[in-house]
């Protein structure tokens, strides 16, 4: 049953027009079973602690800093999921790492009602070095 959940998680996260539909989808289906968050691994991940640094600078401004990582993977289903601190105030993360797509909802507003901004991100391998033509 998990495997479905995710498996739907990833449609709506990859090839979903809405991405708030991929994060009520997680919340109501995956985040609420407290067996689900207990399975996960807690890891490191470095392209993720990398990537997404840079990414809330060029979407809040370069004075904005992430922090406290706490990041889960489902290792067979090769899903990680988990939070982190966006200028202090609560962030999740979501990635698949087979497909190297994610998202970053950060809350923006807890006072008034939770505004969040999605932020979706693809982290492609960067392609080899081209050889220099003989030519």
């Amino acid at each position: 049953m998990e495997d479905a959940r995710l498996a739907e998680l990833k449609r709506l996260l990859v090839w979903g027009d809405d991405p708030s539909g991929a994060l009520l989808y997680f919340i109501d289906h995956l985040a609420c079973d407290p067996g689900f968050l207990e399975r996960g691994v807690p890891i490191q991940h470095g392209l993720l602690e990398s990537i997404l640094p840079e990414m809330a600078r060029s979407a809040f401004g370069a004075q904005a800093r992430l922090s406290d990582f706490r990041l889960s993977l489902l290792p067979r289903q090769r899903f990680i999921h988990g939070s982190v601190r966006l200028d202090g105030t609560p962030a999740l993360v979501l990635f698949f790492e087979d497909t190297l797509v994610g998202m970053l909802v950060a809350i923006l507003d807890s006072e008034s009602g939770g505004r969040c901004a999605l932020l979706l991100f693809s982290s492609a391998a960067p392609a080899p070095a081209a050889l220099p033509s003989p030519n």
